[in-house]
């Protein structure tokens, strides 16, 4: 690269007019005449600002300038590019220029600074520090950039965190993770449940049998009681009832023979014996209407005429609808009291905790409607209505209280029939003698008399009839109820056979069956709080189910999630897959994500402890002695890599350290050692001489510069007073390292700027390059040339 400076200055400022197309060159010349000036605004026309920490300079600098028209030709990716500069457009403070250097065109075309930026970067090295502040810029500069660094990573980490975080979310992983342990509790409740179904069916045929075996005892002992006096009974009113018939029949033999004697053949003779046969057939039907009545009355175990049949029908629904209407209130008390019994206990360590007397409930107008006590006080009393609403017989007692009340109320319709059929025959039979007793009068006066009598006689006997009929029915239905219709023998029987089948001994019979009552009932109870907690548990199955099928979809189709779908390490559950396996994708999708969202905190810890491990470091240059933490020594070991590699060059390491390898750099202590021949040779930072020191901290910067991540097309490094402090032999040598580093690096071109130290008479014979040092010296104050020339 060549560079041209054509300037326009005032009040003593100068600046030097050339840097040539010299990858090593050597700027030599008298003090003041602008060297150092020309680099710094050539950082300033590529984006630096030399002056950042000197305002002073900076105003001097800008008011003395009046203005500069800069050029550089030879670039790698351009032609040229060329500034033309206004200083009274620049800031009054030293700030960052922002575009504001001038106009500036690239190959003759308006261009921006960060056009320049990509093609051409210039970097100064003053080489008037120690070798210890060297370090201490290192550990500082690596400080700023970390200080840069962590506002945009502690950013990333935040959205990082954010995105993994929702993942997590939409997997909802506690809830997930409870699917494989409810659908194994599902089927563990179902196989208890089905247990429990057979045991409960074959406990129920067992309690069949038993109430079978239990009534039959029961008959056999009625009918070994009182089945003589009620055979007695039936049999006495049934010979009273023959008798009474026998009598009813003579006396209707009289009426026809009284009837047809002297009037056979007249038409009131056969009117009388067409109503007499119309009677009979009414008081036939009239018996048989209240044998059917008695016998329904006795079933229901009432008195069909003295009883309000209306008011035993409404009572008898009332209580249907009460025990319809507890049933399901009975299968649902156990877990009812199960609930209750959860939420006293959590109830009663609230009051333990103290706060007894808070609200738990308040109205929309923040009124207290239950406190914590007074909450507890309400559940306990509702447990022990639950517990003493219904004996121990439960819902199988029950139920068999209902089918009672049931059937009696279809007894009670029936017997209103009944009393309704019985009126109406006596409505008819009350006609038909009516009719009987006008045919009776039709016939002649004395036969009329006779038959008047008998026909008396004749109700008389009917009426006692149909009360003996009565009487026998219901003795009857008493007989049937006691023995159930059986014989002794045929009951001792039955209860033999029905207690081998159960294997109990007939006088543990009623025992048995309490026992096996209360065994059902507990098993009914066992079973239905199985069903509703089964029943629960398939809801709830069902609902996470849903969701893990939403959970799936989302990860296939939504497309914010399209990075997680392409990541390497993520493996999305199949659709259509068994719903363990779709768990166990997600358990280990929101693994991976866990395993992320710990390395960002540890890399967010990580570049904190870092930072801060550097802020000692950095004092540790300036006399701290505190040097500790988990950074600490990763932080020296790395520091000591740079200086190891800073002095990895044969010339840099022969100047410093003369045939020295291994060298490390001891941040404890302050020093630096190298082995010579196995001897460890050991120096502290500060007893390095000036000129090595420059050495040291030339190679240093060089090297940062060499790691910098802004590395454009072109590149110039100006070195700055190099000469000052260096004896001709390490002048040497540093000069053969940067020939040696221009060959690694092409696209860096490199100015040595020195003061004058040639002298123009110190030669009798002078050379062609003397006399060219001479001309340029006197034409311009200054020489260039090649740095090993």
């Amino acid at each position: 690269m060549q560079f041209t400076i054509d300037t326009d200055c005032r009040r003593g400022l100068r600046i030097i007019e050339e840097i040539p197309d010299i990858s090593l060159c050597r700027i030599e010349g008298y003090n003041g005449i602008g060297k150092s000036g020309a680099i710094r605004l050539l950082q300033l026309c590529t984006g630096s600002q030399p002056y950042s920490e000197d305002e002073q300079s900076w105003r001097t600098f800008r008011d003395q300038l009046a203005s500069a028209r800069v050029r550089v030709n030879k670039l790698r990716g351009a032609d040229n590019i060329e500034w033309i500069i206004d200083p009274s457009q620049w800031p009054s403070m030293p700030e960052p220029m922002n575009g504001r250097i001038g106009e500036i065109r690239i190959n003759g075309r308006r261009a921006s600074i960060d056009n320049v930026t990509e093609l051409l970067r210039v970097d100064r090295i003053v080489v008037n520090e120690t070798f210890r502040d060297t370090l201490a810029a290192r550990v500082d500069q690596t400080y700023a950039a970390m200080d840069t660094v962590l506002p945009a990573a502690s950013d990333r980490q935040r959205q990082a965190e954010h995105r993994l975080a929702g993942i997590q979310d939409i997997i909802a992983e506690q809830l997930i993770r409870q699917i494989p342990g409810n659908m194994t509790t599902v089927a563990a409740m179902e196989e208890t449940a089905a247990t429990l179904a057979v045991t409960l069916e074959q406990a129920q045929r067992r309690l069949e049998l038993l109430s079978q075996t239990a009534e039959i005892s029961k008959r056999l002992e009625e009918v070994r009681g009182h089945g003589s006096e009620l055979d007695e009974q039936l049999a006495q009113t049934t010979a009273e009832l023959e008798s009474v018939l026998e009598k009813r029949t003579q006396i209707d033999e009289e009426i026809v023979q009284a009837s047809e004697r002297e009037n056979r053949g007249t038409a009131a003779q056969r009117e009388f014996s067409n109503a007499e046969k119309h009677l009979t057939r009414q008081d036939r039907r009239l018996t048989q209407a209240e044998t059917q009545l008695a016998q329904l009355a006795a079933a229901a175990g009432i008195d069909s005429a003295a009883i309000d049949l209306e008011n035993t029908r409404q009572s008898a629904a009332q209580q249907l609808n009460y025990l319809t209407a507890l049933l399901p209130q009975v299968y649902s008390t156990p877990l009812l009291i199960d609930l209750l019994d959860d939420l006293i206990e959590r109830l009663g360590h609230a009051e333990e905790a103290g706060i007894g007397e808070q609200a738990l409930l308040e109205s929309h107008e923040h009124e207290t409607l239950f406190t914590v006590s007074k909450a507890k006080a309400s559940f306990e009393e509702q447990r022990r209505f639950l517990k003493s609403r219904l004996p121990s017989a439960d819902a199988e007692r029950l139920s068999r209280e209902i089918a009672t009340i049931r059937a009696l109320l279809n007894i009670i319709s029936e017997i209103a029939v009944a009393k309704n059929e019985v009126a109406k025959a006596k409505a008819d039979r009350d006609k038909a003698t009516e009719r009987l007793r006008k045919a009776a009068k039709a016939l002649p006066r004395a036969t009329a008399k006779s038959l008047t009598d008998l026909l008396q006689s004749r109700n008389a006997l009917e009426e006692a009839a149909r009360l003996l009929e009565a009487r026998r029915a219901r003795q009857q239905h008493a007989r049937n109820l006691l023995g159930g219709g059986q014989s002794e023998s045929a009951l001792a029987a039955q209860l033999v056979e029905l207690c081998r089948t159960l294997d109990i001994d007939a006088s543990r019979v009623h025992g048995r069956l309490a026992t096996e009552e209360k065994r059902v009932g507990e098993l009914v109870r066992e079973m239905q709080h199985t069903k509703q907690q089964l029943d629960e548990r398939r809801r709830q199955l069902s609902e996470q189910s849903s969701q893990l099928a939403s959970v799936v979809k989302a990860l296939h189709e939504r497309q914010d999630l399209e990075w997680l779908r392409n990541h390497p390490d993520i493996v999305l559950p199949r659709a259509n897959a068994p719903a363990e396996e779709q768990v166990a994708a997600l358990i280990g999708i929101s693994d991976v994500i866990e395993k992320a969202r710990e390395r960002l905190r540890i890399t967010g810890g990580t570049l904190l402890g870092i930072k801060e491990a550097l802020s000692q470091l950095s004092t540790r240059f300036k006399g701290a002695t505190s040097l500790d933490g988990v950074w600490a020594a990763p932080l020296r070991a790395w520091l000591s890599d740079e200086v190891t590699e800073w002095f990895s060059h044969d010339e840099v390491r022969q100047a410093l350290f003369p045939n020295g390898q291994d060298i490390k750099l001891d941040l404890v202590r302050m020093e630096i050692s190298w082995t010579v021949a196995g001897e460890r040779q050991e120096r502290a930072l500060n007893a390095f001489s000036s000129g090595e020191q420059v050495m040291a901290f030339t190679r240093a910067r060089l090297a940062q510069l060499d790691q910098s991540h802004m590395r454009p097309a072109n590149r110039l490094i100006a070195i700055d007073e190099f000469g000052a402090f260096l004896d001709a032999e390490v002048l040497h040598r540093l000069a053969s390292y940067l020939k040696d580093r221009s060959d690694t690096y092409p696209a860096d071109q490199i100015a040595v700027i020195l003061p004058l130290t040639f002298r123009k008479d110190a030669v009798v014979e002078p050379s062609p390059e003397h006399r060219n040092r001479v001309r340029q010296l006197e034409a311009r104050g200054y020489f260039t040339e090649g740095l090993l020339d």
